[in-house]
């Protein structure tokens, strides 16, 4: 999957474990330390796995009928980051109670941040020095720590890093099996951009498609949405980052992929 690893991966995935325990309290990452979890938006993400863990298994997978109203919920609607719920769920049995995998979810994300930052450090400079210096700011990011305060989800950003890398590493054509693994995990961290339309499809409009809310055809967000003014930080760094890689490609006559 990744052949011939570049040390400045390794180097940093390492410097985002050690950036994560220099700025967090290390208790976080503590399965039974769940109280700091009990406000604002962290409460409804550790409830709702709470109430998934509680219940037996329901089809559709994911489905809590005893959470929410009348008829329930589903543990994609609770933000509770879905892959590791299922993953916790499944190993119930093995893991103390009560159990919170939140923290733990952030300190991957900071070390897998540091990880493909390495890894695109690796196309972007053959020198180590400046290698090891691209990690670093890939690893001191201020948008993952500022989504730290309780968005645990939106701290994947190692999961653009990912894409971008596959875009631009050398026989891009060999990625196919990544590319469905990096969007099957997507989907499953947060599901931006679908919802349930009344055939109860978990489904997202296309550009050309037609509404079957409204009638009108699709042609895509205005443009006040995707106007950099109109994006929070977390996405203007990562437009930012498409930019500069995409011009370095260019520059030494890569092709760029078309998933850019």
């Amino acid at each position: 999957m990744f052949s011939r690893l570049p040390s400045s991966a390794m180097f940093g995935a390492l410097a985002g474990v050690v950036l994560f325990f220099l700025v967090f309290d290390p208790r976080l990452v503590d399965p039974g330390y769940w109280i700091w979890l009990m406000e604002g938006d962290p409460a409804t993400q550790y409830l709702g796995w709470r109430f998934f863990r509680a219940e037996p298994w329901h089809w559709p997978p994911g489905m809590i009928r005893g959470y929410g109203l009348e008829v329930g919920s589903a543990i994609v609607f609770t933000d509770s980051i879905p892959i590791a719920a299922f993953a916790a769920k499944l190993l119930s049995p093995f893991l103390p109670e009560p159990f919170q995998y939140f923290g733990l979810w952030a300190l991957m994300c900071y070390a897998l941040q540091g990880f493909f930052g390495g890894m695109l450090a690796a196309l972007a400079s053959e020198r180590p020095v400046e290698r090891y210096a691209i990690t670093l700011l890939f690893v001191a990011r201020l948008p993952v720590m500022d989504r730290a305060i309780g968005h645990f989800a939106l701290m994947s950003h190692w999961l653009v890093l990912w894409g971008l890398w596959l875009a631009l590493r050398p026989n891009r054509e060999l990625s196919t099996g990544q590319w469905v693994a990096a969007t099957c995990i997507a989907s499953l961290v947060h599901a931006h951009g679908y919802r349930w339309n009344r055939d109860g499809v978990w489904a997202r409009l296309a550009v050309g498609d037609i509404d079957p809310e409204t009638g009108a055809r699709f042609i895509g967000p205005a443009r006040g949405v995707v106007r950099l003014g109109g994006v929070d930080m977390a996405e203007q760094v990562v437009g930012d980052a498409c930019h500069l890689f995409v011009a370095r490609a260019r520059r030494e006559n890569r092709e760029v992929g078309a998933q850019i």
